[in-house]
């Protein structure tokens, strides 16, 4: 949902401030969940996607966690942004 992918923006530039050192997309669907998480005093952010077909039966971890730089949140945000822009939120 939308109100999902706002939540995924404002949490990371709550970690681009410093103010949070987490985020997380975990969308009312179980069969999804991306998590990023501060992992040193460096930037360094780990990050880890988790997919299922079915959640019920199977769980599928994206293999691996991967590490990215905090460089990569602004771009994070913006594209957040851009799809809230696109499909605005109703009902707030």
């Amino acid at each position: 949902m939308v109100t999902d992918i706002d939540a995924l923006g404002n949490q990371c530039a709550a970690m681009l401030e410093g103010t949070s050192t987490s985020s997380t997309l975990e969308p009312i669907e179980p069969e999804l969940k991306i998590s990023l998480k501060i992992a040193d005093r460096l930037g360094h952010i780990r990050t880890q996607v988790e997919i299922t077909p079915n959640n019920l039966t199977q769980s599928h971890w994206f293999g691996f966690e991967f590490e990215i730089d905090q460089s990569y949140l602004p771009g994070i945000i913006q594209n957040c942004a851009a799809i809230v822009q696109k499909y605005p939120i109703r009902g707030v």
